[in-house]
């Protein structure tokens, strides 16, 4: 069954298009954005400093020594003012934050691949980054920018090396239109990890669509809502129906299914990357689907995989789902017409209902 269409309104009125190739998927982003945040940090920093020198200062150093005894015998742990005054440590925390902030200011975050958000928010939350300087900060954010075309290949990458190595259904050749990640839910709630690997093929989608990719935190929400709602094995279209999922509680496993037009982009991704390494047949465009009306033929559209197409494609649960598929390839005049005749796919025919 589909997800509650109120709660995921955003992700099932999305249009399922696919967009020509050379499209630019990346919007603008103002260059002085950080100015803002780097006087902040400044007045921050400054601020840090001036207490730390008060508290180890002649004038207030024997009155703390009071207060910390006193909170030694409330809560039993001893806190001397040298730690309690460690400048370094402090801005430590403070340079994290202010990476986390520009971050948050650009779509770097959302625009990379989960192998890297996964460093970032290591070095973050272990405060090991460089100080927020504006030599280190304008450049590093330029250079991030500057390379999220770089980040949708390693994204594809990413997506690939993440698929179960122990489940046949993955091909080790390329992209198929089923596939299997493992350890997506860990007791239960969503692995942030592998939540992001899902993440990047849904914004990888997305990006040959046209449309806006998403926020990195967003698969995470649905498979949270998904494993609240306890719907294990069951699938769920996202996307507009350009993705459908399922999620296994024992492994925590999900099991995805897209279009053989987008498994065809997405190796043609791979094969960029490793042009000795993808088969032929996995860089080649699948055979459009047909339907035969009578003795005539009739194609879905003429788009290479317009919202009918990847309606057809995907159409293969039960017949309301096929019915879904008929209503979108043709216009009501047609409709029952092609209700009683066969669908064809890749040469292969079965019969509609």
């Amino acid at each position: 069954m589909n997800l509650n269409a109120q709660e995921l309104q955003a992700v099932e009125h999305a249009k399922a298009e696919l967009v020509n190739e050379s499209a630019t998927f990346f919007a603008p982003v103002s260059s002085d954005v950080l100015d803002e945040l780097l006087g902040q940090y400044q007045a921050r920093k400054r601020s840090i400093e001036q207490l730390a020198e008060a508290l180890l200062g002649e004038e207030f150093r024997t009155a703390m020594s009071y207060f910390l005894e006193a909170s030694e015998i409330r809560g039993g742990h001893y806190l001397s003012l040298s730690s309690l005054a460690n400048v370094d440590a402090a801005l430590a925390v403070l340079d994290a934050s202010y990476w986390s902030k520009a971050l948050a200011l650009t779509d770097v975050l959302d625009c990379m691949p989960q192998s890297r958000r996964d460093e970032w928010n290591k070095a973050i939350a272990d405060r090991k980054t460089v100080p927020f300087t504006e030599d280190a900060v304008r450049p590093t954010i330029a250079d991030l920018l500057a390379s999220r075309h770089k980040y949708f290949c390693e994204r594809v990458d990413g997506i690939f090396r993440g698929l179960s190595g122990t489940h046949a259904t993955n091909e080790p050749q390329g992209f198929s239109k089923r596939m299997i990640l493992n350890y997506v839910l860990s007791d239960g709630y969503p692995n942030h990890s592998r939540a992001g690997l899902i993440n990047d093929l849904r914004s990888v989608i997305a990006t040959f669509m046209g449309r806006p990719g998403l926020k990195h935190y967003e698969t995470g929400n649905l498979l949270r809502r998904l494993a609240e709602g306890r719907e294990w094995g069951e699938w769920h279209d996202v996307d507009g129906g350009a993705v459908r999922i399922r999620i296994y509680r024992g492994f925590g496993t999900a099991h995805l299914e897209i279009n053989p037009e987008v498994a065809y982009r997405l190796n043609n991704v791979l094969a960029s990357l490793y042009p000795m390494a993808i088969p032929a047949k996995f860089r080649s465009r699948p055979k459009r689907c047909s339907v035969l009306i009578g003795r005539k033929t009739s194609t879905c559209s003429r788009a290479p995989a317009s919202a009918a197409w990847l309606a057809c494609c995907l159409s293969t649960g039960p017949r309301a789902s096929r019915s879904r598929a008929w209503g979108a390839m043709f216009c009501a005049r047609a409709a029952p017409r092609a209700q009683g005749g066969l669908y064809r796919m890749g040469g292969r025919s079965a019969r509609s209902r």
